[in-house]
């Protein structure tokens, strides 16, 4: 089931009134307001506006964030030296993948964002290595989701490990399932705002984690004013959120451009789960959709239904 109830400022208590598509619209406009993707071997088109587009919907890129480079590369860079290095030793030794629990050479690349594998596999080239060299010496990779999957087997290193929940905890219990210990070392290029359940978990399994800042997730201010004026011209039936960030940028704009004035009922607000709707709501937007499963998929479902809904009143 999808939330349609808890929109709303968090400051006034009210419930606002299920909002309706502008008038005279015709299509249903959706502001996709993700940063553009970096992947290697993957279509430039955001996954979230093609699943809006296959379900007769009118994607409306807003990108309220962009990828920027980590602001001190060297610990991306001491990673990428550590894991050629590792390989080559490998190499030399004519060893494959050794998968013996307790192993020294037992070395994970663990990815749980399809946007560090670009930065990662650059700054491995720029070390004289690159995914032969890594498959041939037997490391083993693991990921969240399957856009990351995808674009790590794009880059050669096809997962061995992919948790069907896509959360750091199961990418966790699935690692550990695998035999992570004392003695295997795992290096995790990861946005510069990761969490730290999986490292602290692995450590806590007895693995050592080379931690390596592979890009930043910075605001684009000139997109969130672009989008502000977009709202309040009633140009888009719905905006969606990934991420709190994005809507905080968004919620700053919109103070500054509306003037005092309330959030327009003609655009509902999509969040992809209760963390970003929470973080979305704490910043002072409503939330009128939240899919029950995180995922870009179920996010385009909601607002497919919302759209297919309103259409019918």
């Amino acid at each position: 089931m999808t939330d349609h109830s808890d929109g709303g400022s968090p400051s006034d208590g009210t419930r606002p009134r299920r909002p309706s598509r502008a008038p005279g619209a015709s299509p249903f406009r959706v502001a996709v307001t993700r940063p553009p993707p970096r992947h290697p071997g993957t279509s430039a088109r955001d996954r979230l506006a093609r699943h809006l587009e296959a379900r007769g919907l009118t994607p409306v890129p807003h990108p309220l964030l962009r990828l920027a480079p980590p602001a001190d590369p060297d610990p991306l860079k001491q990673a990428a030296a550590w894991t050629a290095a590792w390989a080559s030793r490998r190499s030399a030794r004519n060893v494959h993948s050794d998968k013996v629990e307790g192993s020294t050479d037992s070395v994970w690349l663990m990815v749980t964002s399809a946007n560090a594998v670009a930065p990662f596999l650059e700054a491995l080239e720029a070390e004289g290595a690159g995914a032969d060299e890594l498959r041939s010496a037997g490391l083993r990779v693991a990921a969240v989701g399957r856009a990351t999957a995808r674009t790590l087997e794009a880059a050669g290193l096809a997962p061995e490990v992919v948790p069907r929940r896509f959360t750091a905890e199961a990418l966790l219990e699935a690692l550990a399932a695998e035999g992570v210990s004392a003695g295997h070392r795992v290096i995790f290029p990861r946005a510069d705002r990761a969490g730290e359940t999986l490292p602290r978990g692995l450590e806590a399994l007895g693995a050592r984690v080379m931690r390596a800042t592979a890009y930043r997730v910075v605001v684009d201010p000139q997109g969130a004013a672009a989008l502000a004026r977009a709202v309040a011209r009633g140009e888009l039936e719905a905006v969606t959120f990934t991420s709190g960030s994005a809507a905080r940028a968004l919620a700053r704009s919109w103070r500054e451009k509306a003037a005092g004035q309330p959030w327009p009922e003609g655009t509902m607000v999509a969040a992809i789960g209760p963390v970003t709707a929470g973080d979305a709501r704490e910043a002072g937007l409503p939330v009128h959709l939240v899919p029950e499963r995180a995922s870009l998929e179920a996010l385009a479902d909601a607002v497919a239904d919302a759209a297919a809904a309103d259409a019918g009143e």
